[in-house]
């Protein structure tokens, strides 16, 4: 890439940077291909060269292995026959095989300067091509021409740019005016319904407190029931008090004749077990006397029996 820069400057300082000077860098371009196509000569002539050699050791094993066989010694000499034939077609495989690697070999190297080559050539265009000027002597009155026209334009833009400036500025600060009346306009409206409005909210205020002293009268009226109501029902409450105490009273007397009355109650029921066991003893007596008799009856001297 030093090379092809150091080419394309010393053009420039020799001819100066004419309608040639894009040829000049294309067939700098196109040497660098060719050497790049020339350095792999060699390596194509191997490649070529490399599958004759394949076919020639093939055939030279071939004779060598035919070489003097006969019919009758044909089974002696058959295994010397194979092995050559095998050396022969080994021959032309590894031709083939390093053919191959060569090729492949070639292709990447071939593949890899290309590609550096054609970055060359993008580069040299690049910063050379586009760097310099090109001037040509028949297009210098043209040239002159429109730029005088171009400058003429450029006047009349200018002046047309300036009035339309101005009556952009004359619009603007009437708009600005517009504006700052309209401003003020509505700032008195808006002033004048900030008063409007603070009054509504006095005059509401007064209201609102006139409404809070009668709600406050209200509730201290109720207030007041209300304490009445509840002494009244305190009062209720300590009569029910009194009439539970004299109920209670009542209950309690009450409670004791009852006690009087379940130990007459034991004592009644104790009597009457007494009379129970009072007539067993009673008919355990006849039940005796009457068997006192029927013996007696038995054991009499006459010895009658009673039935």
């Amino acid at each position: 890439i030093g090379k092809r820069l150091a080419a394309g400057l010393e053009y420039v300082v020799e001819n100066g940077c004419n309608d040639q000077y894009r040829e000049y860098l294309q067939s700098l371009a196109h040497k660098d291909a060719d050497r790049t196509y020339s350095n792999f000569t060699l390596v194509r002539f191997c490649v070529r060269i490399t599958p004759v050699l394949g076919f020639l050791g093939t055939v030279v094993h071939f004779g060598s292995a035919l070489n003097g066989i006969t019919l009758d010694q044909m089974s002696e000499q058959l295994g010397v026959v194979v092995s050559e034939m095998g050396k022969a077609f080994n021959a032309t495989t590894v031709a083939l095989a390093s053919a191959m690697c060569m090729m492949f070999a070639q292709f990447v190297c071939e593949w890899i300067e290309r590609t550096i080559v054609h970055s060359v050539d993008r580069t040299a265009e690049n910063d050379l091509l586009n760097r310099f000027e090109t001037k040509d002597a028949d297009l210098a009155p043209f040239l002159r021409v429109v730029k005088e026209a171009n400058a003429e334009s450029l006047q009349l833009i200018a002046g047309n740019l300036t009035q339309q400036t101005a009556a952009w500025t004359t619009a603007f600060n009437g708009l600005l005016n517009k504006f700052d009346h309209r401003q003020q306009l509505e700032s008195a409206a808006w002033t004048q319904a900030l008063d409007a409005l603070n009054n509504r909210h006095e005059e509401y205020d007064v209201l609102r407190e006139e409404r809070l002293r009668q709600l406050v009268d209200l509730i201290d009226e109720r207030q007041e029931r209300f304490m009445d109501h509840v002494q009244t029902t305190l009062e209720k409450a300590v009569s029910i008090r009194d009439d539970f105490a004299g109920m209670f009273e009542t209950l309690h007397s009450i409670g004791r004749g009852e006690g009087r009355l379940v130990e007459l109650q034991s004592t009644l029921a104790e009597n009457l077990r007494v009379i129970h066991e009072t007539r067993q003893i009673e008919d355990a007596l006849h039940g005796l006397t009457g068997a006192i008799h029927l013996l007696t009856a038995r054991h009499q001297p006459d010895g009658r029996k009673v039935a």
